[in-house]
């Protein structure tokens, strides 16, 4: 695919009855289109003609040809003749034409090259990658069947340009590796890997089975069940000034042998990893007692406001840290086991601690706490130790894990959650008209916000006069007896309960009497009540 250029001096012998030709081209490379000349190149007889065919098509003739290229890998063929014969060159994929986006569905109907839209997404993830331009965007749908079939990487994809691999959710976005292999390199700052699962395979080498991240981001992830037999970084490694991981989830990463199994769910460096849920990331080899750091083994950069639980190893099972500069800043380390003669969660060296909570005091700053301080879903609960304890020196994202606005209290919380107050729920009613005649409607209608937005999924319970309607819905229509009636609503939605202020409706009698010795009461349709 490069030039043909001139052999050095004496390469290689010529044979002057064999003619030698070569293709060259103004321009090898583009993207959505290309405008580019072909010449022949000539290295031992002149051509007498040439004609040329791209993509098996003929194209033209002469000893050079000017082309606009579209998308695609374009093979060129030049047939010459000349005074000792004819020959044909051909250089496969010699001009690349590459597309801005690419998509891909494992269900799409329609594939069509170039991919470039969801309704002509490829079905591979290494025909959607091919064609994608350097600072190019790939888009990737969910897998019709995630569980089952995953889209499969055939290779190992080393991201040099400013690429962005986006994929919807990372529940059902699934990108699994070749086996031996891991899914990406990352070596671009502005490189961006975000909302796929990556389910890793065995791998012998260093530094991540899963993804090897030098520059760029890795962000909305899940990295599960990545295994190593030797090395450093079971699921991913993070390294340099400009590699992040954030908001993702790293779990179920295991180590089968080796002497440097360090770091079995995140190996770090350098650079940071922020807002991450690192879980049930744990060694299974016979010398387990010996590796280091189950959840995160942090050696420059800063770890800072993740969660690290039910990581096991055989020291520092849930963090280990160590190296001048080396920050583990907010972060819950609890329920981690050890499998050797460390504390029960943390390892290494114990200034590098700043603001976590843990089960022994570590550190500066640090919450301690013989109870886990989150809920099943590692959010904060109400009266969690963890609420405004954190740093905001190591405040490095304004969202949290799950998405949410941080910080929301005096400061920081620790932890990948921050906690936020359960919203309330409210409620209105309204009655239109408020006054009628007998026979005529009154429509009664409920209004409910939860945090100040607009809800209408919520269950409606509606009384008038104290006696409960068999109604639920949002708007009742009521004709109603001569007389003053109370309408009550209650809005029930998500285990919380609203009660509305109470609304009076007039319903006038077609009869109205004036006596002087009445005590006047509404409607006023008797002697006894009236005006």
């Amino acid at each position: 695919g490069s030039p043909c250029i001139d052999p050095p001096a004496g390469a290689f012998p010529f044979d002057a009855t064999v003619p030698s030709f070569g293709i060259a081209a103004g321009a090898y490379e583009g993207v959505e289109s290309l405008e580019t000349t072909l010449s022949l190149v000539s290295y031992s007889a002149t051509a007498l003609s040439v004609s040329w065919a791209v993509d098996g098509v003929d194209a033209g003739s002469g000893e050079s040809l000017d082309m606009t290229f579209g998308p695609g890998f374009h093979t060129i063929v030049a047939t010459v003749t000349s005074s000792v014969g004819t020959v044909t060159v051909t250089e496969p994929e010699l001009v690349k034409v590459y597309v801005s986006e690419t998509y891909l569905d494992d269900d799409c109907a329609t594939p069509t090259f170039p991919y470039a839209t969801k309704e002509t997404a490829a079905k591979t993830f290494d025909e959607a990658y091919k064609y994608l331009a350097p600072n190019g965007t790939l888009h990737i749908a969910p897998c019709a069947n995630p569980s089952k079939t995953p889209y499969a990487l055939t290779a190992e994809y080393t991201i040099t340009g400013a690429q962005k691999i986006l994929g919807e959710d990372f529940t059902n976005t699934v990108l699994k590796a070749k086996n031996g292999c891991r899914l990406f390199n990352l070596l671009n700052k502005d490189a961006v890997v975000a909302g796929v699962k990556m389910i890793g395979s065995s791998s012998e080498a260093y530094y991540g089975a899963g993804a090897y991240v030098a520059a760029g981001t890795v962000s909305n992830c899940w990295i599960y069940g990545c295994s190593i037999s030797s090395g450093m970084g079971g699921s991913i490694w993070i390294g340099g000034a400009d590699a992040r991981l954030t908001r993702s989830m790293v779990s179920g990463a295991t180590s089968t042998g080796g002497s440097f199994n360090n770091g079995l769910g995140v190996y770090q460096t350098g650079g940071l990893v922020d807002n991450c849920l690192l879980i049930d990331n744990k060694a299974t080899a016979s010398n387990k007692s010996g590796f280091k750091g189950g959840g995160a083994y942090v050696s420059g950069g800063t770890l800072a406001n993740c969660t690290v639980v039910g990581n096991a190893c055989g020291v520092g099972p849930g963090v280990y840290a160590t190296g001048n500069g080396t920050v583990v800043a907010n972060t819950i380390i609890f329920g981690n086991t050890k499998q050797g003669t460390s504390d029960d969660n943390w390892g290494g060296t114990e200034s590098c601690f700043v603001n976590c909570c843990t089960l022994n005091t570590v550190g500066t700053g640090c919450v301690p706490v013989d109870a886990a301080p989150y809920e099943a879903d590692f959010t904060l609960a109400q009266g969690s130790p963890c609420i405004d304890k954190g740093s905001d020196d190591y405040l490095k994202s304004t969202v949290d894990y799950f998405g949410e606005e941080r910080p929301l209290g005096n400061c920081v919380d620790i932890g990948a959650s921050e906690y936020r107050p359960a919203a309330s729920l409210s409620a209105t009613v309204t009655c239109n008209p408020t006054a009628v005649v007998v026979g005529q409607e009154i429509v009664s209608t409920a209004s409910a916000e939860e945090g100040g937005a607009p809800v209408t999924d919520g269950v409606c319970r509606w009384r008038i006069d104290g006696e409960e309607l068999p109604f639920t819905g949002y708007v009742i229509t009521n004709t109603l007896s001569a007389g003053l009636h109370h309408v009550e609503l209650s809005v029930t939605r998500g285990g919380k309960t609203a009660d509305a202020v109470p609304v009076d409706a007039k319903v006038y009698s077609q009869v109205l009497c004036v006596e002087t010795n009445a005590v006047p009461t509404f409607p006023y349709d008797t002697a006894a009540t009236a005006l």
